[in-house]
C-alpha cells in the first residue's frame, strides 16, 4: 500500500488543507479501477485519526480499495457561519479533486463509500448523497454499538455492531471492518 499526503488549497474551506490516503500499489491492481472510501473524522480529531488509531492500511490493503481521510474544519459537516463550506467541499470540490489527481479511481458512485463517527449525522450525510452525484452510500458510526447506513433516496437502516467488547479490537477497527467487507466484497478469504 502507499500512504500519501496530501497538501492542497481548497476554494470551498477558503484556505489550505490536507488530506491522507491510503492506496493499493499500482502494480498489484493491473488496469482494474479501484473503488473508494472517504473517511471523515470526529469532532475532537483531525484528518490523521484513522490511520494512527486503526488497522485502516491493513483492511484497504485486503479489500484493494483506496481510502481518503480529509481535514475537515469544526463544522459538522455544514456549511459554518465563518464561511467554510464544508458541504460545497464534500459534494464538489473533492471528488473533482479526486478524479483529477488519481485518475485510477473508479468513476462509478456504486464503487464510492462516505464514512463518519461521532456527530456527523446520518442526516447530514444523506445530504451529501442526494445534493451530489459522486456518492451513492453513506454509514455513520453513531454509538459504541449502532451505525447507521444512508443509501441516494432511501431511509436510513440502523445496524447492531456484534459483540462490541471483543478484546483487542477497538469499535472503530469493528466499524471499518464491517464496512469494507459488506462494501467492498473482497475475494482474498
Amino acid at each position: 500500500m502507499a500512504f500519501l499526503q496530501y497538501h492542497f488549497y481548497s476554494s470551498a474551506l477558503g484556505k489550505d488543507t490536507k488530506m491522507n490516503a491510503v492506496l493499493p500499489v499500482y502494480t498489484s491492481i493491473s488496469n482494474q479501477e479501484i473503488p473508494i472510501c472517504l473517511l471523515l473524522h470526529g469532532i475532537h480529531e483531525d484528518h490523521s485519526h484513522w490511520i494512527r488509531h486503526t488497522k485502516v492500511e491493513t483492511l484497504a490493503q485486503l479489500f484493494q480499495i483506496g481510502v481518503f481521510m480529509p481535514q475537515i474544519p469544526i463544522s459538522f459537516y455544514k456549511k459554518s457561519p465563518n464561511s467554510w463550506n464544508v458541504q460545497k467541499y464534500l459534494i464538489h470540490e473533492l471528488p473533482k479533486i479526486l478524479n483529477t489527481t488519481f485518475p485510477f479511481l473508479s468513476k462509478f458512485s456504486k464503487n464510492h463509500l462516505i464514512a463518519a463517527k461521532d456527530r456527523c449525522s446520518p442526516y447530514q450525510l444523506q445530504m451529501v448523497l442526494t445534493q451530489g452525484n459522486y456518492f451513492d452510500k453513506g454509514i455513520c458510526l453513531v454509538n459504541q454499538n449502532q451505525m447507521q447506513i444512508i443509501e441516494k433516496n432511501c431511509l436510513p437502516s440502523t445496524v447492531t455492531i456484534k459483540n462490541p467488547d471483543i478484546t483487542g479490537i477497538s469499535i472503530e477497527d469493528r466499524f471499518l471492518l464491517y464496512l469494507f467487507s459488506h462494501f467492498f466484497p473482497c475475494t482474498k478469504f
